[in-house]
């Protein structure tokens, strides 16, 4: 075996390697966000100051959906003869070790391998049931990782392992030479980021989001970051840096098709009118308060605000209205006690709506989020008219949003335009992801009065998201007035 076929049987010590080796792990880490990376790569902080109660319970559900796999593997025979079992004509290996290539410095550890008499194809686990692009790139990862090995040329490809419907579901997944070259180019960028450090920058990880979200604001307010812009990602700002771009001051001078010409040669292709609302926004952040500059919001007196609370895995469990009519306020909050019951608040939507068929409704970003959950939900229960109805009458004021407005500040969910109009969110819950948790834990306690104090809990959570949802109506209407 040559040396960069060594496949080694226990886990490498940081120590004993230069920072020029990249694991699979790395490179995930840095896709994810790539300061986030850095502070862990650090020691800054640790893995474990990442993770809330939630996120906890999910990679524990990953971990177990991965062990039940694994527990219908054969073992790996004794002594391990790696070679000899790869040139097999089709075994797929579960458990195996810690693969190095000193050639590219790469190395990892694939969930399984298919031998297929020396093609050697990788395997990944995910609990998540959509195939990703950062799933792609793994498999392009390993794919480079396993080459040494390989005996036998095939065209590029891995399997998935997808958790769909509590079953497990094979995807082969082909490997292009784009996700090859993007592999390519995160590995050197972690190297980089070793070497010269990495720019905070706004971000929605659990890190940036998490311990690390003073910094991030401090940073990113005092170097006037063009992340601050709605839009731009890190991976938008590390190409608008290679173009010597870092403040939203500078790309507010910029000329907006040199942006999009150079955007092009990094294979993102945006619109002059995406990067001029780009513009507004840097305009804003600049002199401090909104910029108008899209059609005014259409005023209405009366409407229905809907907010759904759902696993979008699964089911609708809670449908917030509020109907607001000559300034009096009358909230519905249709409740399904199990993922049984929700053809039953959707029913009672259905009904509501149609006691009301000349009122306008509107959601935050339902466009994107309730309205596909609503339609998934109705074709799962075959209810033929409701959808119909809502998307005939629906109007997402985040979109609105998008089109006419721009404020200083970084985010548009609806918490932080909520709090810059200094509208007051009452509940505990941190976000959709907490809520979910909650629920969950409804469904599985017997205990009557944990679960009347949860369904309460969850009730004011979306109380507070319908409260937010008009407030910012009304503001966006006074703005444009």
């Amino acid at each position: 075996m040559q040396p960069n076929q060594r496949v080694m049987n226990s886990p490498i010590i940081e120590s004993d390697l230069d920072k020029s080796w990249v694991s699979k792990t790395d490179l995930t880490r840095f896709l994810r966000c790539p300061y986030g990376f850095y502070v862990l790569d650090k020691g800054l902080i640790q893995f474990e100051d990442t993770i809330d109660e939630f996120q906890a319970t999910l990679i524990r559900q990953g971990v177990d959906f991965q062990s039940a796999i694994e527990a219908r593997a054969k073992p790996l025979p004794e002594p391990i003869e790696l070679d000899r079992l790869f040139s097999k004509e089709s075994i797929r290996l579960f458990n195996l070790p810690l693969f190095k290539n000193s050639e590219l410095r790469i190395m990892g550890k694939p969930d399984a391998v298919d031998t297929q008499k020396g093609q050697l194809l990788p395997v990944e686990i995910k609990s998540h049931k959509a195939v990703q692009l950062s799933d792609e790139l793994e498999l392009a990862f390993y794919w480079k990782l396993l080459q040494p090995h390989r005996s036998k040329e095939t065209s590029p490809r891995g399997y998935l392992l997808l958790r769909r419907d509590g079953a497990v579901e094979e995807v082969e997944v082909p490997l292009r030479p784009a996700h090859f070259e993007r592999v390519e180019r995160f590995v050197e960028q972690v190297r980089n980021a070793r070497i010269n450090g990495v720019r905070p920058r706004i971000c929605g990880c659990s890190i940036c989001s998490g311990p690390m979200l003073d910094e991030v604001r401090r940073s990113t307010l005092a170097n006037k970051d063009v992340s601050l812009i709605w839009g731009i990602g890190w991976r938008y700002a590390h190409c608008l840096e290679e173009m010597g771009i870092t403040t939203y001051e500078q790309l507010l001078q910029a000329d907006s098709n040199i942006i999009v010409d150079g955007l092009r040669r990094y294979k993102y292709h945006l619109s002059v009118n995406q990067v001029s609302g780009w513009k507004q926004h840097a305009k804003s952040l600049s002199i401090g308060r909104p910029i108008l500059f899209g059609e005014p919001f259409s005023h209405h007196e009366s409407f229905l605000a809907l907010d759904l609370e759902y696993d979008p895995e699964s089911t609708i469990w809670l449908i917030g209205i509020c109907l607001v009519h000559l300034g009096k306020r009358n909230y519905y909050f249709l409740w399904a006690d199990s993922p049984k019951q929700e053809k039953v608040i959707l029913n009672q939507l259905h009904q509501i709506v149609q006691q009301n068929p000349s009122l306008p409704i509107i959601t935050w970003s339902g466009a994107s989020a309730d309205i596909p959950q609503i339609r998934k939900a109705t074709e799962r229960h075959k209810i033929s008219d409701l959808l119909g109805i809502l998307e005939s009458k629906h109007l997402d004021l985040f979109q609105a949003t998008l089109r006419s407005v721009r404020f200083p500040m970084a985010g548009l969910s609806v918490d932080e335009v909520a709090r810059f109009f200094n509208l007051p969110r009452l509940s505990s819950i941190s976000g959709g992801l907490h809520a979910q948790m909650l629920y969950r834990q409804f469904c599985n306690s017997q205990n009557e009065a944990e679960r009347a104090e949860l369904k309460n809990s969850l009730i004011d959570y979306n109380r507070d998201d319908l409260e937010s949802v008009i407030g910012i109506k009304e503001r966006l209407v006074e703005l444009h007035n």
